[in-house]
């Protein structure tokens, strides 16, 4: 009998153990932590959930015999725990329910990157080569003009590849959709044709409204068999767009034949001389209906137009006075 009392005793006392036990790590699982400041954790591909757990305690969201623990506790869950790979914020005061959640919600944190209208392809792979969020050396080459200058988001850990190639299947539909617009008489004979004008149109203006004016003025030389004669096609010349010029366009530079140059060669230079966006492609496919063949910067940070060389020169006078004032 005193053995059957003390089994009797030993099994209440595990049954006691393990209901006081259960409700604990119960209590646990709904208690806040005490981390006054929200944290990151990257879940990465192949990460088993007790790497995960240790990657908790070593950030002091989980104690270390609860995290030991938990994984059989999630065994008995209705639902299978999955945790799905990527960054996540973990915000204060988190409980361990709350961060279990968080981890197999796959609402990851995302990141962006903006490339600006008019940015150069030199330009913009360094801006993907400077951000420390995304991953990998950049072995694809897109050609000048390849890129759609966006807003582009992702999560921690893209490749800079992986961009790149959503930056060129962007500008590839927007030339397409422009392309397809174009009027019956278009002079411009294929895409790379518009595409190299566009970019042209891109660097002249950052004002979205002027955009079809200065397209008409392009379109209108072309038709008349006129020279160009745009600023940022010499400034590509020197550049090749790796770098600012960062000084005025001397008289050197304009004289000075280059293949880009649109003051001593004929038509549109070789290659686009930037990533246009989708407007200034727009532009050009639906410009401003004009007798524009001139203008020049107005004062206020656009342009003052002109369908004479008399009205023209009016307005270069007008400019130099404001220059000198300034």
């Amino acid at each position: 009998m005193r053995f059957l009392s003390a089994v009797f005793s030993i099994i209440l006392l595990a049954i006691i153990a393990c209901v006081g036990s259960f409700f604990y790590l119960k209590h646990q699982y709904h208690t806040p932590n005490l981390q006054n400041k929200a944290d990151y954790i990257m879940v990465e591909r192949g990460d088993t959930m007790r790497t995960t757990l240790n990657m908790l305690v070593q950030k002091q969201w989980l104690d270390k015999n609860f995290a030991f623990a938990l994984p059989y506790i999630l065994k008995y869950s209705p639902e299978p725990i999955i945790l799905k790979a990527g960054e996540y914020e973990i915000p204060a005061y988190s409980t361990p329910k709350n961060i279990i959640d968080i981890l197999q919600s796959g609402k990851t944190i995302t990141h962006k990157i903006t490339i600006p209208e008019g940015t150069t392809t030199a330009m913009a792979l360094d801006i993907l080569s400077l951000n420390n969020v995304l991953t990998g050396d950049i072995t694809l080459k897109p050609l000048e003009g390849e890129l759609d200058p966006n807003t582009y988001i992702f999560s921690r850990g893209t490749h800079r590849d992986d961009i790149i190639k959503q930056m060129m299947n962007a500008a590839q539909k927007n030339l397409d959709k422009a392309w397809d617009m174009r009027p019956d008489n278009f002079i411009l004979k294929n895409k790379q044709e518009l595409l190299i004008l566009a970019s042209i149109v891109e660097k002249e203006t950052g004002i979205a409204s002027e955009r079809p004016l200065v397209a008409s003025v392009f379109l209108n030389r072309l038709q008349k068999n006129m020279r160009l004669q745009s600023d940022p096609t010499i400034i590509y010349g020197i550049t090749q767009g790796k770098m600012m010029l960062n000084r005025p366009i001397y008289r050197s530079d304009i004289i000075r034949t280059t293949p880009y140059n649109t003051y001593t060669v004929d038509g549109l230079p070789p290659q686009p001389i930037c990533n246009p966006g989708i407007d200034a492609l727009m532009a050009v496919v639906k410009p401003a209906k004009t007798d524009y063949i001139f203008f020049v910067a107005d004062g206020t940070g656009g342009h003052a137009f002109a369908a004479t060389l008399f009205e023209h020169n009016d307005n270069v006078l007008k400019w130099r006075a404001i220059e000198k004032s300034l």
